[in-house]
């Protein structure tokens, strides 16, 4: 019997489980959740998944979680504010095995809806040139290459921005 009773209820032990988060976007947001197995990926913004400040642009939440794998993502709120790869890629469910207390440190650095406008918020406030001529060229690629987005106008303009600052610096010696 009390070996019955050590399966049932060590099968079922909650672990805290702390998810840091360190935003490396440009633009910074006051509300970013977890969502994941544990939660069915509830995709709303539900103040229980709500992460909450917790240093220098980071974010955290404690979740009493049960052992076991589980996958999760960061999201602003729905699926149309999901976290992207810097470039636009879709972020692979993050996937940890959950076997005592653990403090879980991850980073965004992208999101979904503002895949362009990050990264123009971004160049504004950028003097480096090598620095600009990178954000250039992902906006381009932005423009170029995802549905969402797709302007082959735009696309060619910060191609071409790219393109001769990446020459002016070649010719400054800088390079």
């Amino acid at each position: 019997m009390a070996f019955c009773l050590l399966l049932f209820f060590g099968g079922h032990a909650q672990y805290k489980v702390r998810f840091v988060l360190k935003e490396k976007t440009a633009i910074h947001h006051d509300s970013i959740y977890v969502t994941g197995t544990f939660n069915n990926w509830d995709s709303m913004a539900n103040k229980n998944y709500l992460l909450q400040p917790y240093g220098k642009d980071e974010k955290s939440i404690v979740l009493n979680l049960p052992g076991g794998t589980i996958r999760y993502k960061f999201h602003r709120g729905s699926w149309l504010t999901v976290e992207k790869e810097y470039n636009g890629n879709e972020v692979h469910d993050r996937v940890v095995i959950i076997n005592k207390d653990i403090t879980l440190i991850d980073s965004v650095v992208s999101w979904r809806d503002q895949l362009i406008n990050d990264k123009k918020y971004a160049l504004s406030h950028q003097s480096s040139d090598t620095a600009r001529v990178g954000i250039l060229a992902a906006i381009a690629v932005n423009y170029a290459f995802w549905a969402e987005y797709s302007n082959v106008d735009s696309a060619l303009y910060y191609a071409n921005e790219a393109l001769q600052l990446q020459q002016k610096i070649i010719k400054s010696g800088e390079y």
